[in-house]
């Protein structure tokens, strides 16, 4: 990833969800690739009630 004028080193992941619209709302779907996303970034909620 490029900040400024230096070149610095990150963690990246890319995340992919294909859905047929017939079946599954684009709402739905984009929340729960939220979800997913928030549950990736602190594991410490998979621990959580």
């Amino acid at each position: 990833m490029f900040d400024g004028d230096n070149i610095e080193a990150r963690k990246l992941m890319n995340l992919l969800i294909s859905c047929d619209h017939r079946v599954v709302d684009g709402w739905d779907a984009a929340s729960y690739v939220q979800a997913f996303k928030k549950l990736i970034e602190t594991p410490l909620l998979l621990f959580a009630d």
